[in-house]
């Protein structure tokens, strides 16, 4: 039952006012707010885009200005090696004063390209001669410590005349970075450059970009500092030329996107909120109209099941919901009304249709019986011609009483015994009876001459030359869903019902024979029709003999205290 209920609500909900009006607000809000989503992850990616270009241009020009001036020092440091005379005075000369003449000018060389160089932190020289240690001459940038002077000295002289030229190269000195490049010739002179990467770092123009951070770093270690960094931090980096490291900005994606209009800015918060807006307004539609349509639509299939006696309760509602809910509990009352006048008709005509199939009776039956009197008195049988004419009596006592709906079943089963009577008199033994009654339902109503129908059905079908025919009566009682009922059963070995009859008599229709067969059983079963409607039941078929089964509710008569 429960899946017929929930076949029948799926099957009406598929057409309902209620699901179509979701997905018109479904087919309309979800591109709306997929294109929203489609256009502001577009406007984010474009200005982020837009941003990483501009900030990669201020790197390439920055990078471009310190490719330019780490190229001037290396040609300078070249020419120092390859071409200048002092270096070369200092390392072969054997006169002192024009040993430190030429460091002097040497220095002051040195001096002059440090200051056009404003990037270059150091320039230096170092000049041996064999094993042995000439001299050392330098330039430092003016911020430069003692102590820091020293560390490059220091570094510069762990260079030993065997390192080969190379370009500009990243080393650690003390915990800083530095750039450093070194160009060493045949006779013992070498000369190079440093740059200090914190130092360059601050000759880099930042204002206007507070959200960034720069660094230097090696290309080897871009990934792995990419990979460090959290999903927020854009990340923007530009390779020199001049050597083998790249200037790296991060800056925030969440400080560039502040910059975008509130509805791309919030476009996630803006959905929600419609999507909640729309939640509301379905709420508001189901409860202002689809919810009184669901009620008028429950309370027509109560009716469309029979409960004429339902209404709509009166709840608070709009005009035009509580008009409707007026008009059909209006409607449903003459409906009732109009029920009942044509109910009370057809319950006329009901009975009267009634009334004529309980009057079949067969006319030849009273001569058969009047004929056997005669016959038995005439062949001096008095005593069987007394009991013949009592049976007879008492069979057609009873049948006057035809017009009533409803006798109790001890008298139908007098009248069957009288019946039987008669029957066993005609036939002369040929057949034979046992009634099996319930005693605790003796009394109990049932449509008169019904049980006579089955039995003489039986007789008429079931009598023949070849054995004896036994007729079994059995009637006992149960209950179902805590009703009583009764169960009545006729049963005999004659030859059965014809295989081609039990479907019908099963169904309740007719049997068109030429013969009239079984035309009584349709009658007795329109009887319990119209007497029971769908609380009596009958089933027929065959088991050594024609059975018949009829299922009746248990009713009583009421006696007044």
């Amino acid at each position: 039952m429960k899946k017929i209920f929930l076949k029948s609500v799926l099957s009406s909900l598929h057409n309902s006012i209620a699901l179509k009006l979701f997905a018109l607000i479904l087919v309309t809000l979800v591109p709306m707010t997929g294109v929203l989503i489609y256009i502001n992850a577009q406007a984010k990616n474009t200005l982020l885009e837009q941003v990483e270009n501009a900030h990669q241009n201020m790197l390439s020009t920055f990078m471009s200005q310190v490719d330019n001036q780490l190229n001037m020092a290396r040609a300078y440091t070249f020419q120092l090696v390859y071409y200048e005379n002092d270096p070369s005075t200092i390392a072969l000369s054997t006169e002192e004063a024009q040993i430190s003449y030429a460091k002097l000018r040497l220095a002051d060389d040195m001096k002059e390209k440090l200051l056009s160089n404003n990037f270059i932190d150091a320039f230096f020289a170092r000049i041996c001669e064999a094993d042995d240690y000439i001299g050392y001459i330098t330039s430092h940038n003016s911020k430069y410590s003692t102590i820091k002077q020293m560390d490059i000295k220091d570094f510069v002289e762990t260079l030993d005349n065997d390192h080969p030229q190379s370009q500009w190269q990243l080393c650690d000195i003390n915990g800083e970075s530095y750039l450093f490049e070194t160009i060493g010739s045949s006779n013992s002179i070498r000369s190079g450059a440093m740059v200090s990467l914190s130092n360059l770092l601050l000759n880099f123009n930042t204002a206007g970009y507070a959200n960034s951070s720069f660094v230097f770093i090696s290309n080897d270690d871009i990934d792995s500092y990419k990979s460090s960094l959290s999903e927020n931090l854009q990340m923007v980096t530009y390779s020199s030329s001049a050597a083998d490291f790249s200037i790296v900005e991060t800056f925030s994606r969440t400080a560039i996107l502040e910059s975008l209009p509130f509805m791309q800015k919030y476009t996630m918060l803006v959905s929600i909120l419609l999507i909640i807006i729309v939640i509301v307004f379905n709420l508001l539609v189901y409860r202002l109209v689809i919810a009184p349509l669901f009620r008028l639509m429950n309370s027509m299939r109560r009716i469309q099941d029979g409960d004429l006696d339902y209404r709509i309760p009166d709840k608070d509602g709009s005009t035009e919901i509580r008009l409707i809910n007026s008009t059909f509990n209006q409607m449903v009352g003459e409906v009732q009304h109009l029920k009942i006048n044509i109910y009370e008709e057809q319950i006329k005509a009901q009975k009267s249709q009634l009334r004529n199939l309980q009057l079949q009776i067969k006319p030849h039956f009273l001569i058969n019986s009047l004929n056997m009197v005669y016959n038995l008195i005439e062949t001096q049988k008095l005593t069987l011609a007394q009991r013949l004419i009592q049976s007879s009596i008492d069979y057609f006592r009873y049948m006057v009483r035809v017009d009533e709906d409803l006798v109790p079943l001890n008298e139908e089963i007098d009248h069957i015994r009288a019946y039987l009577d008669i029957q066993s008199i005609r036939y002369k033994g040929r057949f034979t009876y046992i009634i099996d009654i319930d005693p605790m339902i003796n009394d109990m109503l049932v449509p008169p001459v019904m049980i006579q129908g089955f039995v003489e059905n039986s007789i008429k079908y079931g009598i023949s030359t070849n054995q004896t025919l036994h007729i079994h009566i059995s009637i006992s009682s149960f209950e179902e869903n805590d009703y009583p009922y009764t169960r009545i059963v006729i049963s005999d070995n004659g030859g059965g019902y014809p295989s081609e009859d039990i479907e019908r008599l099963n169904t309740g229709h007719r049997i068109h024979r030429t013969d009239g067969a079984h035309i009584g059983i349709y009658n007795i079963t329109q009887r319990l029709r119209l007497l029971f409607g769908d609380l009596a039941r009958w089933r027929f078929y065959n088991n050594d003999g024609a059975v018949s089964e009829i299922v009746l509710p248990a009713t009583f008569l009421e006696i007044d205290d």
